[in-house]
C-alpha cells in the first residue's frame, strides 16, 4: 500500500471512529443527568439554582460563565452546572462531564490539537483527546495513571483483573489507551460501583 493509499484510508476510518466514540460518550453523558431539573447550577455554597434557559460563555469546556434565567453566574461561584446534555462538575480550572456516578465518579473533558495537511494549502484538522477524571467517594477529582486506576479498584478483584488484561499497568503504553477502549473503562467502573 503506497502512502496516498495509506492516508486515503486513514482520511475514511477515523470520521467514522470519531462518530462512535462521539455516540458512547453522550450516551453515557445522558445518563448521569440529574432530573426532574433540566437546567440548574450548584453554587459554592451548597444552594442549588433551577431554571428554564441555560446559556455558557464559549461553551462548557473551560473557565468561562454560565447564565441561568438571565442570572450569570462567574465559574468561581460554582460546584456544578447541568444543562439538556450533561453534568458537569468543576475540576482545575475546566468543567468535566458525569459519564458514571457511584462509589467511583467518572468524569471526563477534551483537548485538541493541530494536525497539519500533507501540504501547505491543506486545511489544518484537529485531533481530539479525551482526559478521564476520576472521583472515589467524596474525595477530590484527579486524573490518575493506570496504575492509580488499577489501585483505586483494588476493592473489587474482578473490576481490577479485567482492567489490568486490557490496560496493563506498569508496562509502557500509548497515551491514548485509555481514549481507545472507554468501554473496557465503563465496565469496570461500573462493576466496582455495583458491588
Amino acid at each position: 500500500m503506497n502512502r496516498s493509499t495509506s492516508l486515503l484510508a486513514l482520511a475514511l476510518i477515523l470520521p467514522i471512529v470519531s462518530c462512535v466514540m462521539s455516540k458512547t460518550y453522550t450516551d453515557e453523558e445522558k445518563k448521569m443527568r440529574m432530573e426532574p431539573d433540566q437546567y440548574f447550577v450548584i453554587k459554592t455554597n451548597g444552594e442549588k439554582v433551577t431554571g428554564n434557559k441555560i446559556s455558557l460563555s464559549g461553551g462548557l469546556s473551560f473557565s468561562g460563565w454560565v447564565k441561568l434565567d438571565g442570572q450569570k453566574y462567574q465559574f468561581d461561584e460554582l460546584l456544578n452546572v447541568q444543562d439538556r446534555h450533561a453534568y458537569y462538575a468543576k475540576f482545575n480550572n475546566l468543567w468535566v462531564k458525569q459519564l458514571k456516578r457511584g462509589k467511583i465518579n467518572l468524569y471526563y473533558f477534551e483537548t485538541s490539537s493541530p494536525m497539519m495537511g500533507s501540504t501547505p494549502s491543506a486545511p489544518t484538522r484537529y485531533v481530539y483527546t479525551q482526559h478521564f477524571v476520576f472521583q472515589k467517594g467524596d474525595g477530590p477529582l484527579q486524573e490518575l495513571s493506570k496504575e492509580a486506576i488499577s489501585e483505586m479498584l483494588s476493592g473489587n478483584r474482578e473490576a481490577q483483573a479485567k482492567f489490568d488484561a486490557q490496560f496493563h499497568p506498569g508496562q509502557k503504553w500509548l497515551p491514548k489507551q485509555l481514549q481507545n477502549h472507554p468501554q473496557v473503562l465503563f465496565e469496570v467502573v461500573d462493576m466496582y460501583n455495583n458491588s
